[in-house]
């Protein structure tokens, strides 16, 4: 999947919205974090605060045209950006979280072999990797301890999303105008078809 020529400076999330679906990826408003770290789904223990998207906009799949994208990111809205995924955008994402998410991909990595080169996106504690796959999957949470797999009914943050408060950014050397988001092959490949169909897992 060729991103390349993504614009990736965007600061406002509703122009970087624009600019995503400009490419042809269907995006979606993630939760704002209050100044408390608090999701703004209402959910006071919420796990992925400013990580997940709201429920309304998933379910209709996100939107492409324009005049869509204004309407769901308000004036002054404070919401990030998430890329829809699953059969959608062809898109899965591997979320790496803290605590134990890269000791858990470290041990996949040793079962199945090294991840192929890749768009990936980072914060401090958590890590999204992402590859480009065209069967549906559901969104699994805590595939194993620290790994959750995003595809159909769920969204992946990109910058500049905050989720925890905290600014997301492109890794350097994986950014959308440095390489192509990786195809899911071998064993990586195998791992995703043993996945459940459809949507399901986590309530992204």
């Amino acid at each position: 999947m060729d991103l390349t020529k993504i614009r990736t400076g965007c600061t406002s999330s509703l122009n970087a919205a624009l600019e995503y679906a400009k490419h042809g990826l269907r995006v979606v408003p993630t939760y704002r974090v209050s100044r408390l770290g608090q999701c703004g789904c209402g959910n006071a223990q919420c796990p992925d605060a400013g990580a997940h998207g709201h429920r309304k906009h998933l379910d209709v799949g996100g939107y492409l045209e324009p005049e869509d994208i204004k309407r769901a990111w308000k004036p002054k809205s404070r919401s990030g950006v998430g890329l829809i995924t699953g059969s959608q955008n062809h898109l899965i994402a591997i979320g790496v979280k803290s605590p134990g998410g890269m000791k858990s991909l470290s041990d996949l990595m040793r079962k199945h072999g090294a991840l192929p080169w890749t768009v990936q996106c980072a914060t401090y504690d958590r890590r999204y990797i992402l590859l480009e796959y065209g069967s549906c999957i559901a969104t699994t949470a805590q595939y194993i301890p620290g790994i959750d797999i995003l595809g159909d009914g769920a969204c992946v943050p990109v910058p500049p999303s905050r989720p925890d408060g905290s600014v997301l950014r492109w890794v350097t050397y994986h950014t959308p105008g440095a390489v192509y988001v990786a195809s899911a092959t071998g064993a990586w490949e195998t791992i995703f078809k043993l996945l459940p169909l459809g949507p399901g897992g986590l309530s992204k």
